[in-house]
């Protein structure tokens, strides 16, 4: 952390011997925390002079190249004090406790580092441990920009006082390479067991004499080998597509060329075992002996064509002759004992957010399982971005037409008390339908009991702000409804902000979205809130406009539609305008019955989506269910159910459909037909100012059936065909409602 980059109220962390200390960068605002502050500074700056004790520095020379460079180390005084001073501090068992010496380099240091644990829970992922030092490296010693030198690591390890400790000493290759004087620290040509590391076969094995031989060789002559560097021989295998067509070419003018295609097959089989050897088992189609035949074979050609000798590097020497029979004989892969399959397999699980922790058996059946199953990589923070600008945009792309953005429109809205009579005739089914067909956070159950859901509370609780209407156009056949919404949690953070697209006739839910992280979805609960408050404004009448409160306008034009011939039965609905037709050509006057049968055929097209037809299915059940409450004081065991057509059995033309069937323990059966008029569903159909064609009031302040209105007629014909002699007429809306008991004239009765 560097003095440009902290920030109030930042936190860091410093590590010592024992626990971790917590630091927060800024200035106190209480008594309390400025004393806080005070014992924590002095803490840090204990801590700082109790580590700082422990190290010294000296000037020395070390080896660069073929220049010697003077460097000033930072090391351990006493190595043996250290150790036992970490474990006091660490609460570990001098006695069963392991300490850990490691030489590394990397980032322009060349360092010794320790590692002082438990054995027991070294391998333990507990949170717990997070300050114990298990999971903490000391510097023993430290150096700048050197290179890793057999004599540099000599002036590294040497000031530490190691022939103090006991100690055992396992080195990786190079290192190991480097300590023997077998090469350079850095060269890495050299093989630990045997003397043939440019062949691939077992030479005579090294022995300590031969070690001491060969580092005095080193020391008086250097190493003076060729090789070719990790980037470049990278470079070389991702090529070999490119390389094999070149040759390829080549070997049409020169024969010869043709000759070194089987280097280009060997290098193949060499990368196929190179990216697949680090892994936990090293398929048969992918053997390394394969490779081996290869080399050989490759090695005799070109010693017959071109009197070259082909040798390999100490890496492939290594592999082939001594690693590989290791791992046959103890049935294991690489990975199992390579540092770099571990990081391998970490990286893969990484890109797709899987836990990392474990063992290397762990990781790879981890990534076993990811593969088998075909785990995407997790994406990133510029992909969600703009995954979610896309969908943000396709919302508002609407068959073939891109509608404006809701939250850049400025102009054209209209506040909830100006425009609510041009909402939309939204009512729930149209909610249910959306809800249930799209991934929403209100589950199915909820929607069947949608007042007692999260959404419906938020509309009920007043934590939506009235909602806004915006047009879009006068010829657009969609509108926006916007508004914000209080947060469920943070309640005094800003609120979200939301907007729904709907189809202004038929009240249709194109699209909907909200700030909130589940808005992308279009429906979440602040979505649904916002729609159960439309339906509310709609179903209480709200965004009804009476007649006399609006301009005079014409009927839309009407054409008649082509005669077709159909037979069916005549319903209660339509038995009125029969009977005046009846009426008619009795009295010798002439009729067009071809409009009759229109009517009664069913084939004249009715849309189920007008507003009026849609709000009275809808209210239809509550109608009856408000029937049920008040009834049931007057009638012992009573029931309200629905009914299908009744047929008459001596005039089966003639039918009639109830909408609900009434029975109870102490009357005889009865029809019930509910009437929700739409015009007046912002009132009490009992209300003084209003007047309705099929509602006569009497002197006695009762309101009865008018007896010449259709309404009527269809009554008695579900009667007569129900066979029933009384039917309940029921007027409703949300804010009262009106209940005739209608008897059958058997009389009139066709």
């Amino acid at each position: 952390m560097t003095r440009e980059n902290i920030e109030q109220g930042e936190n860091f962390r410093v590590k010592t011997f024992g626990n971790t200390l917590n630091i927060v960068v800024g200035i106190p605002d209480t008594k309390s925390k400025r004393i806080s502050l005070k014992n924590l500074s002095f803490d840090v700056i204990m801590e700082l002079s109790n580590t700082l004790k422990f190290y010294d520095v000296v000037k020395e020379t070390f080896i660069s190249g073929d220049e010697k460079l003077t460097r000033s180390p930072v090391f351990v005084k006493n190595t043996s004090d250290l150790i036992l001073h970490t474990m006091n501090e660490r609460g570990l068992d001098p006695y069963s406790s392991i300490a850990r010496i490691s030489v590394d380099s990397g980032q322009g240091f060349l360092k010794c580092v320790l590692n002082v644990f438990d054995p027991l829970v070294m391998h333990s992922s507990s949170k717990k441990l997070d300050d114990t030092g298990v999971k903490r490296s000391i510097i023993l010693s430290l150096v700048e920009d050197v290179s890793e030198h057999n004599g540099n690591l000599i002036l590294l390890i040497a000031p530490l006082r190691l022939e103090d400790v006991k100690y055992s000493v396992a080195s990786d290759l190079k290192c190991g390479n480097s300590l023997f004087g077998l090469s350079s620290h850095s060269g890495k040509f050299a093989c630990l067991w045997c003397e043939s590391e440019c062949l691939l076969k077992s030479g005579v094995k090294r022995t300590f004499g031969s070690i001491d031989i060969n580092y005095k060789k080193f020391v008086a002559d250097g190493y003076h080998g060729i090789g070719l560097d990790g980037n470049n021989a990278q470079r070389f295998l991702e090529n070999l597509d490119n390389l094999e067509i070149n040759l390829m070419s080549a070997a049409l003018t020169d024969p010869k060329i043709r000759l070194l295609l089987p280097v280009i097959c060997c290098i193949r089989k060499f990368s196929i075992v190179k990216n697949n050897g680090f892994g936990m088992k090293v398929e048969e189609f992918l053997s390394v002996l394969d490779f081996k035949d290869s080399f050989q074979r490759l090695q005799v050609q070109l010693k017959d064509s071109f009197e070259y000798q082909l040798n390999v590097s100490w890496k492939i020497h290594i592999l082939v002759c001594h690693l590989y029979p290791f791992l046959q004989h103890n049935k294991h892969g690489l990975g199992v004992y390579a540092e770099q399959a571990g990081e391998k397999l970490k990286s893969y699980l990484r890109l797709r957010g899987l836990k990392i922790s474990g063992k290397k058996e762990v990781l790879a059946a981890r990534v076993y399982c990811a593969v088998e199953n075909s785990v995407t990589l997790i994406k990133t923070a510029e992909e969600v971005d703009h995954d979610i600008l896309t969908e943000y945009k396709r919302k508002l792309f609407i068959n073939g037409v891109e509608l404006p953005d809701p939250f850049k429109l400025s102009n054209g809205w209209l506040s909830e008390d100006e425009g609510l009579t041009c909402w939309p005739t939204l009512l729930y089914p149209d909610i249910y339908n959306y809800l249930l067909f799209n991934p929403a956070e209100i589950a199915s159950k909820d929607l069947s009991d949608y007042k007692t859901c999260k959404a419906y509370s938020y509309f009920k609780c007043g934590w939506l702000e009235p909602l806004f209407y915006h047009q879009i156009g006068i010829e657009s056949e969609y509108c926006y409804l916007k508004g914000n919404c209080r947060k469920s949690e943070k309640i005094n953070d800003p609120f979200h902000k939301l907007w729904i697209i709907i189809n202004k006739k038929t009240a249709k839910i194109i699209a909907a979205h909200c700030t909130c992280l589940a808005g992308l979805s279009q429906t979440c609960n602040h979505v649904a809130a916002s729609l159960f408050r439309i339906e509310a404004a709609v179903r209480n009448g709200l965004t009804n406009v009476a007649c006399t409160s609006s301009k005079s306008e014409w009927l839309p034009n009407c054409s008649i539609v082509a005669p077709k011939k159909a037979f069916t039965i005549i319903t209660a609905s339509k038995a009125h305008d029969v009977l005046k037709k009846i009426k008619k050509i009795n009295m010798g006057i002439k009729v067009d019955m071809w409009s009759l049968h229109q009517s009664t055929s069913g084939l004249t097209f009715v849309n189920p989506d007008i507003p009026a037809l849609k709000y009275g299915r809808v209210m239809e059940v509550e109608a009856a269910c408000q029937f049920f409450e008040v009834m049931k004081s007057f009638h012992q065991n009573l029931t309200v159910n629905e009914c299908g057509l009744f047929l008459d059995v001596e005039m089966p033309y003639i039918g009639g459909s109830p909408d609900r069937i009434v029975r109870c323990s102490c009357c005889p059966p009865a029809c019930l037909e509910i009437k929700c008029p739409f015009s007046i569903n912002h009132t009490s159909p009992q209300d003084p100012n209003i007047s309705l064609p099929y509602i006569t009031k009497k002197l006695n302040e009762k309101f009865v059936i008018n007896k010449k209105h259709r309404y009527y007629t269809q009554c008695q014909v579900q009667m007569g065909t129900a066979k029933m002699i009384k039917c309940y007429f029921m007027v409703w809306t949300a804010h009262g409602y009106i209940i005739d008991k209608i008897a059958f004239d058997e009389a009139g009765w066709l």
